[in-house]
């Protein structure tokens, strides 16, 4: 599969997500400050290095990478994957409704985010410099808010108008935060109707649960498609999440191969007759159909 993607992929790569999640900050607090609609704007580019849309002569020499400890990694995995299952049986005897679970994992993220910063301030009072390098990413969201002189004249005004803004609607409207808060409340109605009974088979088969809900909910507006596993594409397709709804992301996995199938040869009909003729000429080592 990294073969594939490295052939495929030409190069370009996708800009880290806290720069992602740090414009979508920025966008919403200028909303915010602006008594605008909480109605988040998407500029594709923003998720990408550079464009992707070019003629490009791209070649690659491939070097072998280090993925670092690989035993570890999946261990951290397991366990977190485990300390999750283990909360169904609280969440299958959970009166909450979609709307107010959503609004529990959007508090949950608000409060995560403030108590990121308020550890930062407390290693750093402590003359722990190292934290200005070490320190979590969700705190520098934080510092960042705080350093905007349209939140107030003081800190301590700066500090109370960021709790107000990551308690806001334009807080809740940043993708990040929306399409994640949605998917977890998806994944507890499922599991309130009896999903993920089994604990050994639930932890199985959310393997790589967490790692995907961050890649989606920060990149999917971005895309115009996504392939993902079956359970996360009956996730995504809910009612609850809805991301090809709310986002225009097309979704495809193994359950609805002939649709992707569709799409592509769709995307290569439209290919201007132009383009095609010019292809030659732009690659002369490109053998056509």
């Amino acid at each position: 599969m990294l073969d594939f993607i490295k052939a495929t992929a030409r190069g370009h790569e996708v800009v880290p997500t806290y720069n992602v999640i740090q414009d979508q900050f920025d966008r919403a607090l200028d909303l915010w400050l602006t008594q605008q609609d909480p109605i988040f704007p998407i500029d594709k580019w923003v998720a990408f290095e550079r464009e992707i849309d070019d003629w490009e002569g791209y070649y690659r020499i491939d070097v072998g990478g280090y993925y670092g400890d690989v035993e570890k990694i999946r261990a951290a995995k397991i366990e977190s994957i485990s300390g999750l299952v283990e909360t169904f049986d609280n969440w299958r005897n959970g009166s909450e409704t979609v709307d107010e679970q959503i609004d529990l994992e959007l508090a949950s993220a608000a409060r995560g985010y403030l108590n990121a910063y308020y550890t930062f301030v407390e290693r750093l009072a402590a003359g722990d410099y190292d934290v200005l390098l070490s320190g979590p990413i969700n705190a520098q969201y934080v510092e960042r808010l705080i350093r905007h002189r349209a939140l107030g004249e003081t800190v301590d005004e700066r500090v109370q108008s960021a709790i107000r803004f990551l308690h806001s609607s334009h807080f809740a409207a940043m993708p990040a935060q929306s399409i994640s808060a949605r998917i977890y409340a998806a994944l507890r109605e499922q599991v309130r109707r009896g999903a993920y009974a089994n604990k050994e088979k639930a932890i199985d088969r959310l393997s790589g649960f967490f790692f995907d809900v961050n890649h989606i909910s920060v990149y999917a507006p971005y895309f115009d498609a996504m392939i993902v596993d079956r359970s996360m594409h009956e996730l995504l397709r809910t009612d609850t999440v809805d991301l090809t709804g709310r986002w225009g992301t097309r979704l495809f996995s193994a359950s609805n191969l002939e649709e992707l199938e569709a799409w592509l040869t769709e995307i290569e009909d439209a290919i201007p007759s132009e383009q095609i003729e010019a292809l030659p000429v732009a690659y002369p080592r490109l053998k056509l159909k």
